[in-house]
């Protein structure tokens, strides 16, 4: 039912790096493995010192990512915690991964430590004289140098990783596409767990309604009462006569693991769509259309022309299933642009499926022309459900989260049960 994860702990100082971070925990989890850090250390029950040495030691691939600040140096020590770190993953012979700033790297004035500037010196040299170590330049450049070296470590121990590419020659890439997206979204991987679960097991399908709001725009209703109730299932949005759909949902009612899951389920069907899921915060930074990012974020799984020639045509004749996730995270600058290309796009591919997905709160435009809907809560027998399934039937858990009224509202929400069953798990 599980599969081991690579646990990833990722070293660095942390006021001058925090977007750098973030960069290497998306670069971790697009690698669908665990990242750990200091972000954790307020909930652990240990000084920040301790607790950092701790996760070193228990992770599988240590993480290094060092600029132009040297670090916090506790109280009768001679090191900062970040050297400290390095250290003792060298003494545990940890796999260690290493990347240091370009001198063309641009870090605002008040973070940087001029006056450790001869230890921090000191560190970096130590680092290269151990390590063959990459430069990066901005936070977009630091995940593509993790993503790479990381999915190069992790192939020698998960063949899944490895990227296919095809030749024009080359038989049943269309296939080979399809069993790259099943083998992505193969797993689900619980917070702080550090074994996923399997997709096919885990997910429980969630139901949506039409937004009243929507009911009241000259759209075309589907035949029969199955949008007038709360029955549709996320897979009924793949077969709607509308061809797009806005899925709308609080935070953590699984808006994201809906597409991994729509994702899955075409990849596993021969002669279904083709699925492409596109991160909407990632587009929003460039400038291209959406097709050209699209066909790029095919190429992330299988390369080579044929590939794209494929992935076009499927574009072309309408038998794509686009994924759009997060309509929430572009930025108020960005969102009118990206809005503008996302139209642009479904104007010129009308036949193509396409599903967004987007926080209630973070939808800006509630005129967009698509027929909205929203996720509902999880009722009693779905919570039961994954409870059993989280803990393979052996537990009480579910008998307890009825038993308290306030609990169980929190339980209708997938993240939330999901963390319930993780407190419950480990105490």
């Amino acid at each position: 039912m599980t599969k081991p994860l690579f646990y990833i702990f990722v070293s660095s100082t942390y006021k001058d790096l925090i977007p750098y971070r973030k960069a290497g925990e998306e670069a971790i989890n697009e690698l669908k493995q665990k990242f750990i850090g200091m972000e954790y250390l307020a909930a652990l029950n240990a000084d920040a010192e301790e607790a950092s040495l701790e996760m070193v030691k228990e992770c599988d691939i240590f993480v290094g990512i060092y600029a132009l600040r040297y670090g916090y140096i506790p109280p009768g020590k001679t090191r900062s915690i970040t050297e400290e770190e390095y250290d003792y993953a060298v003494t545990l012979n940890k796999p260690r991964l290493c990347f240091i700033n370009d001198k063309t790297a641009h870090f605002n004035e008040d973070v940087i430590e001029m006056d450790r500037y001869n230890e921090i010196k000191k560190l970096k040299t130590k680092i290269q004289t151990d390590r063959v170590i990459a430069w990066f330049k901005d936070p977009d450049d630091l995940k593509h140098e993790i993503y790479r070296s990381l999915n190069e470590h992790l192939a020698k121990y998960r063949p899944d990783l490895i990227k296919p590419h095809c030749e024009p020659t080359s038989p049943n890439y269309e296939q080979q596409y399809r069993t790259a997206i099943s083998n992505k979204y193969v797993t689900l991987i619980p917070l702080n767990s550090k074994h996923s679960f399997a997709m096919d097991d885990i997910y429980i399908p969630l139901t949506m309604h039409v937004d009243p709001e929507c009911r009241k725009k000259s759209q075309p209703e589907e035949p029969g009462e199955k949008l007038q109730s709360h029955s549709l299932k996320a897979e009924d949005l793949v077969t709607l006569s509308e061809k797009v759909a806005v899925v709308l949902g609080e935070p953590g009612m699984g808006k994201t693991t809906m597409l991994y899951y729509l994702a899955r389920r075409e990849s596993k069907n021969p002669n279904g769509l083709l699925p492409i899921f596109v991160k909407l915060a990632d587009f929003s930074k460039k400038s291209e259309p959406l097709e050209s990012f699209i066909l790029s974020a095919v190429a992330n799984h299988v390369t080579g022309d044929a590939m794209q020639s494929l992935a076009q045509t499927a574009l072309q004749q309408g038998r794509a299933l686009i994924l759009l996730d997060g309509m929430d995270e572009v930025t108020r600058d960005n969102y009118n642009a990206v809005t503008d290309r996302i139209r642009a796009f479904i104007g010129n591919h009308p036949n193509c499926r396409v599903i967004i997905t987007s926080r209630i709160a973070g939808f800006q435009n509630s005129e967009i022309p698509y027929r909205l809907f929203k996720i509902d809560h999880l009722p009693v027998p779905e919570i039961e459900m994954f409870v059993n399934k989280w803990f393979s039937g052996a537990t009480d858990l579910a008998a307890r989260i009825f038993a308290n009224r306030r609990i169980q509202e929190l339980a209708q929400n997938p993240f939330l049960l999901s963390i319930i069953c993780l407190i419950f798990e480990q105490d």
